[in-house]
């Protein structure tokens, strides 16, 4: 069922029951800042579609139940007149005149470990583009190429912190050995084709470059021919600048992942980087 935008949502049953419409669904993510935006749009959608009958049936109450792994997770109940504040946009006047149940670990940040500056500067951009803000859904990023990747998940393990790692292909023997130890769980996600800027074609990273950096003359034949000889891109792109002696003209690595992560905004997320992003907000 979608509500008036692109957003669909997973309606399990909607009944009339004690004067009350009573929704439960299915969340794509189980994070609860998300859930929350869920609920309110779906009392919202609920609310302006009966206006013309809410006073005319004995509705008094609006309340959608999201259900995670086949159990009650968060469960709000609106009143009528809180109901009608959400499409004024008064978001604070509806969460305080409902009832609400739901856990009481919410506050927790998830902390999301990533490779380095290139995922750091994309990663918000992507989530943005999904629909999902890091601030608003209490987001950590991290660049664990700044730490001992072991210490830190040794540490986050021993805090019982709330986290998620995504790591490139060459660290799959050490993921390996850190979740033989019980460092990871199913939190976590090793790239498939090998690092971040492996997943832009090699067309599009071209043109990447030379809006960066115009004039720099690197072509999709030449990240290509290489990538099939078994290089990285990151290899490929440093090389290319020691090749033409302007290594210190290369734009840097953030820069390098907020054009990559823009182009796919436009173009398309990778569904492997959906695949990780709706891993991070579903963190248990």
């Amino acid at each position: 069922m979608g509500f008036g935008s692109e957003k669909k949502y997973k309606i399990i049953s909607l009944i009339l029951k004690d004067n009350t419409i009573l929704v439960e669904y299915i969340p794509v993510v189980r994070n609860r800042t998300a859930i929350y935006v869920d609920i309110c749009h779906i009392i919202s959608f609920i609310y302006s579609f009966l206006i013309d009958d809410l006073d005319n049936i004995p509705v008094y109450n609006i309340g959608v139940q999201a259900r995670v792994d086949g159990k009650p997770y968060i469960f709000i109940i609106s009143p009528k007149e809180s109901a009608k504040e959400i499409s004024k946009g008064n978001a604070i006047y509806w969460l305080k005149n409902s009832i609400i149940e739901e856990p009481f670990n919410y506050l927790r940040k998830i902390i999301f470990l990533v490779e380095g500056p290139t995922e750091f500067a994309a990663y918000p951009i992507l989530f943005n583009a999904m629909g999902y803000r890091i601030d608003a859904h209490n987001i950590d990023i991290i660049c664990f190429a700044e730490y001992n990747l072991e210490t830190l998940l040794a540490i986050l393990h021993h805090n019982n912190e709330r986290f998620f790692l995504s790591c490139d292909k060459d660290k799959s023997d050490l993921i390996a050995d850190l979740k033989r130890i019980g460092y990871l769980g199913s939190n976590y996600h090793v790239l498939e084709k090998g690092e971040f800027e492996d997943y832009a074609d090699s067309d599009s990273l071209a043109s990447i470059l030379e809006l960066l950096d115009p004039g720099i003359g690197i072509t999709q034949d030449y990240i290509e021919s290489r990538r099939k000889a078994g290089k990285a891109t990151s290899k490929i792109i440093s090389e290319y600048y020691n090749s033409i002696n302007q290594v210190n003209e290369f734009p840097g690595k953030p820069k390098m992942g907020l054009e990559i992560a823009n182009y796919w905004v436009n173009k398309g997320i990778p569904s492997e980087f959906q695949i990780i992003i709706k891993g991070v907000l579903n963190v248990g």
